[in-house]
């Protein structure tokens, strides 16, 4: 029940209810085809694209955050605390 409650499911879902739309709408031919199908695909693209790049940074400020912890357990010359004593 959690994934149907996303943001990234619900963006689909409302992508695909507008590109439905669209197709069922006034426009004819290729144009109307082309504009479903632009309506339906970009914006859940772009979204996941978009949250995509911010995981990328989150795990990277993770990771930065985990070597400095590691730094300061290991000290300056290396030891990690308990080997000093």
């Amino acid at each position: 029940m959690e994934k149907y409650a996303s943001r990234k499911f619900i963006l689909a879902v409302l992508s695909a209810i507008g590109g439905a739309a669209i197709s069922l709408s006034q426009l004819e031919g290729k144009v109307g085809i082309i504009a479903a199908i632009i309506s339906a695909i970009v914006p859940a693209v772009t979204y996941i694209i978009t949250e995509g790049v911010i995981d990328a940074k989150a795990v990277g400020l993770l990771c930065n955050a985990v070597e400095d912890v590691a730094e300061v357990i290991e000290g300056d010359d290396g030891e990690t605390e308990d080997a000093k004593g």
